[in-house]
C-alpha cells in the first residue's frame, strides 16, 4: 500500500520532482512531456482494455508517477492494478490525467 505524499493541492510534488531531476529543469521539462503522453496513451487504453491490460498499464503509470512526484495519480493507478474491473477508477483517473495534464501544460508556458 503506497503512502500518500502531500502535494499541497498540486498534481505534482514540485519539491520531489526538483530532488529526483537534481533541479535540472530541462530533465523536468522533458520527462514531464513524455509523461503527458504516457498519461494520454494510459487514458485511451484504460477505458477498452480488459481486466490484464488494466492492470499492466496502471503498474506502468504508477511508476513513472511515483518517480515525478505525481502520487495521487499513482495512488489511483495502483488501486487501478488491484482492482481493475471498477469502471469508476478507471474515470477517476481520467480526471486526475486531466488536471496532471493541465499543470504540466501550465509548466511549459
Amino acid at each position: 500500500m503506497s503512502t500518500p505524499i502531500p502535494t499541497s493541492g498540486r498534481p505534482i510534488d514540485r519539491d520531489h520532482l526538483r530532488r529526483a531531476t537534481l533541479g535540472d529543469r530541462a530533465l523536468e521539462r522533458e520527462l514531464l512531456a513524455m509523461f503527458e503522453t504516457q498519461l494520454a496513451e494510459a487514458r485511451t487504453k484504460l477505458a477498452v482494455a480488459d481486466a490484464a491490460e488494466r492492470s499492466r498499464i496502471a503498474h506502468a503509470i504508477k511508476g513513472a508517477a511515483r518517480g515525478l512526484g505525481a502520487f495521487e495519480i499513482a495512488d489511483c493507478a495502483s488501486k487501478i492494478e488491484r482492482n481493475p474491473g471498477q469502471e469508476g477508477l478507471v474515470g477517476e483517473f481520467r480526471l486526475l490525467a486531466d488536471r496532471l495534464c493541465d499543470e504540466i501544460s501550465s509548466r511549459r508556458e
